[in-house]
């Protein structure tokens, strides 16, 4: 689904991102993608500001622009040559929920830094840079939190997939899968989104036989919506 912003702030935040996004692709192979997901379109999507920017991005070969570096005389890509920027380790939060389609790390590496640019509308809120091995929208199908599965590509448009769609419609945060440690980001967004109910994937039901195939309801409910979203075509 395409989505259309209609809070004045969240269009404001939006415009600053894409601005963000295409200077950073600019520092990547013409062949690299890059796109924002999950939280800051989200929160737009719901009239908010973001807390902050996440650009997922790949680069084929993991072959990126270079510079040589005077201080050090090494060749260092130049979409990392951002001042204040450090590299998170492993025990970052986004290495609890990583996977891919065969539940082993789709993550490279991740870089963060702070804008600090004030009375802008990103002042403040902090840039994760998220390497992966795999292409970012096959990464975002992956999301194991249906309300996270949705995107802002460089031109500003805001998508979203069939997950996403139905959480929104029907107000309910779905649980995909256990590929990943789903907990630590559970803790942090289900306190936000107090008008959404929660389905967990595991969740049992008497009403099994609405399910078949001896597959809980929400079991089946998660593997419709994760058929129909790998099904469809973007």
């Amino acid at each position: 689904m395409i989505i259309k912003l209609n809070n004045s702030y969240a269009i404001q935040e939006q415009k600053k991102a894409v601005k963000l996004l295409k200077k950073f692709k600019s520092n990547l192979p013409k062949d690299a993608i890059a796109i924002i997901a999950g939280g800051a379109p989200r929160d737009w999507h719901h009239g908010w500001g973001c807390r902050d920017i996440d650009i997922f991005y790949y680069i084929p070969d993991q072959k990126p622009l270079t510079y040589l570096c005077h201080k050090t005389n090494e060749q260092k890509p130049c979409h990392l040559d951002i001042p204040k920027l450090k590299q998170l380790g492993e025990n970052n939060q986004y290495f609890n929920y990583d996977c891919d389609d065969t539940g082993f790390g789709a993550i490279l590496s991740i870089h963060e830094y702070q804008i600090r640019r004030k009375n802008a509308a990103l002042h403040l809120r902090n840039v994760q840079l998220i390497e992966l091995k795999i292409p970012p929208l096959d990464y975002v199908k992956l999301f194991p939190i249906s309300l996270s599965q949705i995107y802002m590509d460089d031109t500003g448009k805001i998508e979203s997939l069939h997950a996403y769609d139905c959480s929104y419609e029907y107000k309910i945060i779905y649980e995909l899968h256990r590929k990943s440690w789903n907990y630590v980001y559970l803790d942090k967004i289900l306190g936000r989104f107090c008008d959404y109910g929660f389905l967990p994937y595991k969740w049992s039901t008497r009403n099994k036989h609405m399910a078949g195939n001896g597959m809980t309801y929400n079991q089946a409910l998660a593997e419709t919506i994760a058929y129909d979203c790998n099904s469809t075509v973007m």
